[in-house]
């Protein structure tokens, strides 16, 4: 008896120990995050010393779990970024859309699409600076020094499932919506590459899901966001990714918010390599209280290059 209480005893203190640790380090999580925006964000607008510095907070920023990212968000605690300015706008309904209810719309984008990690850094005016320069990103994805009035940058890349290597100034995607009723889930797969002085400096794929409910009025319809609790759990394959890294694709999450996104894959800039396309197949299954779907036959690929 007395040797299992000395055991229970050891593994208390050793779980006890364990908390704590976890509890130090989140606080030095958020002691690190806090002074990084003290330093580099000035309540109206964020300062980079150069390119690199504007680089390294973008990757790191990207690189936070849902719970860090919420905590830099709480940390920052204003609305003054694309990110809160876009989670604001609503979509009106057209009829059409009442027909598809229960089915899989599949659909590829050129529309510009940011990640929260770029759209946070950005105010809403659409400006950093890097050095004494006010940097501007365009409908275009273009970044724009408004001091020498010339293109410095973009966000941009080339889908090869489309077809379209020409393309300039887009970040791919492809979404999966599927209408319950009054409720609506999209999945996005979407690339993110950072282009500057004509170099490729970052590329990423995110998934995002956004959880939208139809709110009518006497005058009309729209969607809305949805903040409501969902698990997902995604079961998806990579391949070709001689230069891409897996950031856990399939980790099962659970959300709290109408719009959550992940970092998924990072373009790793390593020696020479033949196979630059990224190839994610699958599925993907999405379950709130009551209700429960499955995204299938997920097929995406994207070259940077």
């Amino acid at each position: 008896m007395k040797k299992i209480i000395g055991l229970l005893t050891i593994s208390l203190s050793l779980l006890s120990c364990s908390n704590d640790n976890e509890e130090f380090n989140q606080e030095e999580s958020n002691l690190n995050l806090k002074e990084t925006i003290l330093e580099k964000y000035d309540g109206k607008i964020f300062r980079f010393n150069d390119n690199d510095d504007f680089l390294k907070f973008y990757n790191d920023l990207s690189n936070l779990n849902p719970k860090e990212f919420n905590d830099f968000l709480l940390i920052k605690n204003d609305n003054n970024s694309i990110y809160y300015r876009n989670l604001s706008n609503e979509e009106e309904i057209v009829d059409e859309e009442t027909s598809n209810e229960g089915k899989v719309e599949k659909k590829s984008n050129t529309e510009i699409v940011l990640s929260e990690y770029i759209s946070t850094i950005f105010n809403y005016d659409n400006n950093i600076m890097i050095g004494n320069d006010v940097i501007f990103l365009n409908e275009k994805g273009e970044l724009i020094s408004t001091s020498k009035n010339e293109i410095i940058g973009s966000l941009h890349n080339s889908s090869l499932s489309n077809n379209e290597l020409n393309r300039h100034n887009v970040n791919y995607t492809k979404s999966w919506t599927i209408t319950n009723g009054s409720k609506r889930v999209t999945l996005s797969i979407f690339n993110e590459s950072l282009y500057i002085n004509n170099a490729l400096s970052s590329s990423k794929i995110f998934y995002r899901v956004h959880q939208q409910y139809k709110s009518c009025s006497f005058w009309r319809c729209t969607w809305k966001n949805d903040d409501i609790s969902a698990q997902l759990s995604p079961n998806l394959s990579m391949s070709g990714t001689c230069q891409w890294t897996n950031n856990g694709i399939n980790g099962f999450e659970f959300i709290s918010s109408a719009v959550f996104t992940k970092n998924i894959s990072n373009y790793v800039f390593v020696g020479p390599c033949a196979l630059n396309t990224i190839y994610i197949t699958g599925s993907f299954n999405y379950a709130r209280s009551g209700y429960s779907t499955n995204f299938s036959n997920i097929a995406y690929d994207f070259n940077p290059f």
